[in-house]
């Protein structure tokens, strides 16, 4: 787990080096969601279920886009582009660090 979190931690310093919030945003509730995990299991995760973690936070965004569509096409409200753009956005940073 050490490798991968530390991944994930340098990733985030040069988002914020770079001023990118979108993968800051992204990268600070995924080590959340990790360390989390980690303190209920009073142990360190294993690699497998860093990537657990950060699969169910893309298939929490991608049933998120599913949502955005289905209202889109009853003809109800809708987010903006500009949230649905930082929605793929995050899903692309996160699967960048998949296997």
């Amino acid at each position: 787990m050490q490798d991968f979190v530390n991944k994930l931690k340098i990733r985030l310093l040069k988002a914020r080096k770079e001023r990118d919030s979108a993968t800051m945003s992204v990268l600070q509730v995924a080590l959340g969601d990790i360390e989390n995990a980690a303190t209920k299991q009073k142990k360190p995760l294993e690699d497998k279920d860093c990537h657990s973690i950060l699969r169910k936070i893309i298939q929490g965004n991608q049933e998120t886009l599913e949502c955005e569509k289905k209202m889109q096409n009853e003809g109800g409200e809708t987010t903006t582009s500009d949230d649905v753009g930082k929605l793929l956005k995050e899903i692309e940073i996160l699967e960048s660090f998949l296997p």
